[in-house]
């Protein structure tokens, strides 16, 4: 396939606990393929995914009122590590009118995460998951794709502890963090299950062509 259009824009959501670090091997693979990379980052456990969301909703249009101009024919696609997919897709229910191209979710629980209403059992759970589990983690609000946008999905069904177990005891296949059954997504363009862990999807070359290949088609071959 050939590289995307040098003014084609990747914008990387990191997950839970992060702060987008842990995305820059991902941002070097995405940038060797043409895209411009930029990284949005937020208080995942400080404030709830809709404040998250509207702040993304202000970066990118600071983005656009900044860079637009220079590449009026660029797209701007959303790449999202686990909860980072639930503040884009938040976003992108509350801003229709938002100018994204295509999403690309890694191991995100849209449907909640019963690892983490685990850990929410106990008082340094609660304090470590924050405001991340209200309407998030906890399940609620994330189960369908807004109307006319296209996101791709990609979930992990391996975990340190062997394929189908997790140190939070989920029971099912999983990424070690998120079961596979957590990522779908009413009315997404295509899920992938890889078997790779959670941080994994971030490491994965056969991920990084999934993900060029959705952003560039709105499929996965």
């Amino acid at each position: 396939m050939e590289n995307s259009a040098p003014q084609d824009i990747a914008v990387l959501v990191h997950g839970l606990w992060m702060n987008g670090s842990e995305m820059q091997l991902l941002a070097m693979r995405l940038r060797k393929l043409g895209y411009q990379t930029l990284f949005f980052r937020y208080r995942s456990v400080h404030v709830p995914v809709s404040q998250s969301s509207h702040e993304l909703w202000l970066y990118l249009q600071h983005h656009f009122a900044a860079n637009m101009k220079q590449a009026p024919e660029g797209k701007v696609h959303l790449v999202c590590h686990s909860l980072g997919g639930m503040v884009a897709l938040d976003m992108l229910h509350r801003h229709p009118e938002a100018r994204i191209g295509r999403m690309v979710a890694l191991g995100t629980p849209f449907r909640g995460n019963i690892a983490a209403k685990k850990i929410a059992q106990w008082s340094w759970g609660r304090m470590a998951l924050g405001k991340s589990m209200q309407h998030a983690l906890g399940g609620g609000g994330f189960t369908r794709v807004p109307e006319g946008r296209e996101i791709g999905i990609l979930a992990g069904d391996r975990s340190l502890w062997g394929a189908g177990r997790s140190l939070w005891g989920i029971g099912e296949a999983n990424d070690g963090n998120v079961a596979v059954s957590e990522t779908y997504l009413d009315g997404a363009k295509a899920h992938r299950t890889l078997p790779v862990i959670h941080m994994g999807l971030l490491f994965s070359e056969e991920a990084l062509q999934l993900i060029h290949h959705f952003l560039q088609s709105g499929r996965f071959p």
